[in-house]
């Protein structure tokens, strides 16, 4: 460990990869970039209270950082118990890290608790990233960040333009696969068509072949797992 108490980036990703979280989509499938882990790392205060969609490498760095607490919602208990191995195998507690077994969509309207910092890299179907962003952020104080994960995936990359243009939307940094955002304020989550700061012609289609061509097309991986919480 290094010493401000955190743990080393590189020995996180050492563990990871001898105890794998996301084993049935193979070596580094799952693993964000690496700026994203520094970026939480760096931005994550002592005491802050955090939350994130989905579990892995995140979690223990999460947990690494100084944190009051961080919230993981996860639908996999097999995930968690892959998360909780990993930390210790990395001798790194998680006892500041409660679990949300179950659906976020069932979860996370539940949830309400300031939080600092949020993580959004749970389901990436059509539906479930937006649902994410807009329950997780409700939360969230104003200043606070929040990073959007695998933007290079046709859902969060919708969710993270029409975000971006939002005047208490600061843009800290983005990539071609995620990006961080300040938020100086969440009232735009409620705003209608008429006063959000995106809009478009209606005549216009949005989702057009050439937008489509540019994101990648592949086959399901299937099962990761038999035992999902609902």
């Amino acid at each position: 460990m290094s010493s401000n108490n955190k743990v080393l980036p590189d020995f996180l990703f050492e563990t990871v990869a001898r105890f794998p979280i996301h084993p049935g989509l193979g070596s580094g499938a799952a693993m964000t970039e690496r700026w994203v882990y520094d970026a939480i790392l760096d931005l994550v205060r002592e005491g802050d209270v955090t939350l994130e969609t989905g579990a892995g490498a995140s979690t223990l760095f999460f947990a690494s950082c100084l944190v009051a607490r961080h919230h993981c919602f996860v639908p996999d208990l097999l995930e968690i118990e892959r998360t909780k191995l990993a930390a210790s195998a990395a001798k790194l507690s998680v006892e500041k890290v409660e679990f949300h077994l179950g659906s976020s969509a069932d979860r996370l309207p539940r949830f309400h608790s300031p939080i600092d910092f949020a993580l959004i890299d749970g389901c990436h179907g059509p539906f479930l990233p937006f649902l994410d962003f807009y329950f997780a952020v409700k939360n969230l104080r104003p200043g606070g960040h929040v990073i959007i994960d695998d933007i290079h995936l046709l859902a969060p990359k919708i969710l993270f333009e029409f975000v971006r243009n939002e005047s208490s939307v600061t843009v800290v940094r983005e990539s071609k696969r995620a990006a961080i955002l300040s938020l100086a304020d969440t009232k735009f989550l409620d705003a209608d068509w008429y006063t959000s700061s995106m809009r478009y012609k209606s005549e216009e289609s949005i989702l057009t072949p050439e937008l489509l061509a540019k994101f990648d097309r592949f086959e399901p991986v299937g099962e990761l797992s038999l035992t999902v919480g609902r």
